[in-house]
């Protein structure tokens, strides 16, 4: 299925009403398999994790609903002022165009809503949509991690991706 019209799109804070549709997308083999901790989750973690970052100063959760419709997460981690490391997945079997539409209004969100400089995202090694969706939206390579540590499993390879205030604006033919 692909979107043919001009879809209403917005990004809403992530409640605990949302924790089972997203443990679901988050555990369905086709995320799950791209994260860094790839076992199923149980909705008694995913509580205690959403409980527990849901309180943490830089975390940022959304929900991404295309005409009203949730199909997609977004989390931001800001660490340093004004920069974030984003994560993001869709729900499977999102039509076709959703992960663009997902990918504007996030960056878009980062740096209106949140005033970031600089959104980095993080792409295990094998996962070649995902790093090309970020050179898609103008993210750049910004650098190879040769180890990340992830729970127990230490990975290697991950795409660091960059994308800047300045070129998210050139994008968008914004001069602010």
């Amino acid at each position: 299925m692909t979107l043919k019209h001009e879809p209403q799109v917005r990004l809403r804070p992530m409640t605990e009403a949302d924790l089972e549709l997203v443990l679901g997308w988050r555990n369905h083999p086709d995320v799950r398999q791209h994260m860094y901790t790839q076992n199923e989750i149980s909705l008694a973690e995913h509580t205690l994790w959403f409980r527990s970052v849901s309180g943490e100063t830089g975390r940022v959760l959304l929900i991404l609903e295309v005409d009203m419709v949730p199909c997609g997460y977004v989390n931001f981690r800001c660490d340093e002022p004004g920069q974030a490391v984003w994560g993001f997945y869709l729900a499977p079997h999102s039509p076709k165009g959703t992960g663009k539409l997902l990918g504007r209004a996030a960056t878009d969100y980062g740096f209106t809503v949140l005033g970031l400089e600089k959104i980095r995202g993080e792409v295990l090694p094998d996962n070649v949509a995902s790093q090309n969706f970020h050179l898609r939206h103008g993210f750049v390579l910004e650098s190879i991690l040769p180890e990340k540590i992830a729970g127990e499993n230490k990975i290697g390879n991950v795409r660091r991706y960059l994308l800047t205030r300045g070129a998210w604006q050139a994008r968008q033919g914004r001069t602010e």
